[in-house]
């Protein structure tokens, strides 16, 4: 099935709305944890968060931005790989049916 810019926003799962809110909720995580590595930088906190994301020093502005771009960027990875993939296994709406591996269609 190829995906359109249209077929992304529709289906079950829409694509564009998932990666938005993806986006949206990685950043807010990593920029709460990277706050909280500046504000309390002797706390004993674990900050894999940021590590997952940056290899630059816990706290550093350079970290922030690098964060940032990958947190967006495997947001949208995330959103798409989901997306695609549930809204190809999941019924279809005016059929009631579901696809499954061999291509045929097997009732709800």
């Amino acid at each position: 099935m190829a995906y359109t810019f249209n077929a992304l926003k529709s289906g079950p799962v829409h694509i564009v709305a998932l990666g938005s809110a993806l986006t949206a909720t990685f950043l807010l995580l990593y920029v709460l944890c990277w706050l909280a590595a500046v504000i309390f930088p002797n706390a004993a906190l674990t900050h894999a968060w940021l590590g997952l994301y940056s290899t630059a020093p816990v706290g550093s502005v350079g970290g922030l931005v690098e964060g940032i771009i990958w947190n967006v960027v495997f947001a949208w990875i995330a959103a798409i790989t989901f997306g695609v993939t549930y809204n190809s296994l999941a019924p279809s709406p005016e059929s009631g049916q579901r696809k499954v591996q061999s291509g045929t269609t097997v009732r709800a």
